[in-house]
């Protein structure tokens, strides 16, 4: 019916299962072969590779057991292959994914279908992926390098049963099992080549992460291109940092801002407000009440946890939501808004008031120093704050009647009074003082 040359002689028995044939060669870098048994093509091979002057040859006869086949070398090792590829757990949300098509188009496909399981797999599994558009649909042409040849090819289930669909048209439930295998129709995933087996658990978080916001202000152009600065500190500003860590669009309409001074986001990864159903935040769900004020007026702290989510009816909120970006709040404790500074005279002082929100309480210390061509000026003030209060706090600085006259660069500090002087919370500058 059909031969096949290997690269030596064969000294055990062959062993066959499901439609292929394996065996080994008796060489010095012994090599594992799988035939098929019907016309004698390769499916794959494996071979040893022996340090210069030594033999790994294998005269053993491949055993197979639970899906696996085991084998003997005369490298002291005991072999096993897997027809399994790849099994384990993705998480799924309901984003679009865009799919890299063999023909180099891209694509997308909905976040929830067969198709993003296989895809997020890949990312973690680490095997490559080829997708054809045909004339019925994407179609997977090749995992891991193993492509449809002849009859056979790349089929999938669904807790064991196929579906009617393409692998991009079937939606997934939340703890589906998915079975991707290679091999002839007709063929079960059991007695399949390969197999990919995916576990699958869906939600509604399309992306989620922790972003650090430090004091200052963002611009955000709206949709009728009016500019307007916005704090950093922010529900809004958060948003804006997770677009900017997550790779994500946002969209922000302005036409409440003259009544209410509020920015509205009505749109979130190309995912648009539709009548009555748009994107809205909440800050602490479920513990805090939802806030009344736009987004862009609403401050945040740290620790804070901001959800946007995508409200079809006034019963929505984070968890029954199709769509929701959760947004760790990363801030710094204490931060200087500006400082400014007197001029001075040798012998005398200069002082220096310092501009400061705390969102912490408690007792802190500032530092206000500088130079001027090696020599060097300083005060100290110690204060305490309440929570989210702002203060303007006076630094006096000694001039020592020895420094010389001159211009001195100033930098102000801040630090806990447990933590001096060793980690500085925050610090701003320069500012010049004259020194006469």
């Amino acid at each position: 019916l059909w031969n096949f040359t290997a690269n030596g002689k064969i000294d055990s028995s062959p062993a066959i299962a499901n439609g292929v044939v394996y065996f080994a060669t008796n060489t010095p870098n012994g090599t594992m072969y799988a035939l098929n048994a019907f016309d004698g093509n390769l499916v794959w091979n494996y071979s040893l590779n022996p340090p210069s002057g030594s033999y790994y040859n294998i005269m053993s006869s491949p055993f197979l057991a639970d899906g696996k086949l085991f084998i003997g070398a005369d490298d002291g090792y005991v072999y096993c292959f897997s027809s399994l590829i790849w099994r384990g757990w993705v998480e799924l949300n309901p984003a679009e994914i865009v799919v890299e098509l063999k023909d180099g188009r891209t694509t997308k496909v909905d976040g929830y279908s067969a198709l993003a399981a296989l895809l997020k797999a890949s990312e973690i599994g680490g095997f490559n992926i080829t997708i054809v558009n045909s004339t019925w649909g994407l179609y997977v042409e090749s995992i891991a390098d193993v492509k449809a040849e002849g009859m056979k090819g790349w089929m999938y289930t669904v807790n064991g049963d196929m579906p009617a669909v393409g692998v991009a048209d079937y939606e997934l439930s939340d703890g589906d099992t998915l079975d991707f295998f290679y091999g002839s129709w007709g063929m079960t995933a059991e007695e399949a080549d390969y197999r990919i087996i995916i576990y699958v658990n869906l939600t509604n978080v399309i992306w989620t992460g922790s972003v650090e916001l430090k004091q200052g202000n963002f611009t955000v152009v709206a949709k009728s291109n009016e500019s307007y600065e916005v704090s950093n500190l922010t529900a809004l500003g958060a948003l804006n940092a997770a677009s900017l860590a997550g790779g994500f669009n946002y969209t922000v309409c302005d036409k409440w801002f003259e009544t209410w001074h509020m920015l509205l986001v009505d749109s979130i990864y190309g995912i648009e407000n539709n009548g009555t159903s748009g994107w809205m935040y909440w800050v602490n769900y479920p513990e805090e009440e939802m806030p009344m004020v736009g987004a862009n007026k609403y401050k945040v702290r740290d620790g804070d946890v901001v959800y946007w989510f995508y409200s079809e009816s006034m019963n929505d909120t984070p968890s029954n939501s199709p769509y929701v970006i959760k947004i760790v709040v990363r801030t710094e404790k204490v931060f200087i808004e500006s400082f400014d500074v007197s001029n001075g005279t040798r012998g005398g002082n200069a002082i220096a008031w310092i501009n400061l929100t705390a969102l912490d309480g408690g007792w802190y210390v500032i530092v206000v120093s500088g130079t001027n061509n090696g020599e060097s000026i300083a005060g100290i003030s110690t204060f305490y704050v309440n929570e989210n209060e702002e203060f303007r706090i006076p630094v006096l600085i000694a001039i020592p009647q020895q420094v010389s006259a001159g211009e001195y660069k100033l930098y102000a500090g801040v630090y806990r009074l447990d933590d001096y002087p060793g980690s500085i919370l925050n610090w701003y500058g320069s500012q010049r003082c004259e020194v006469n």
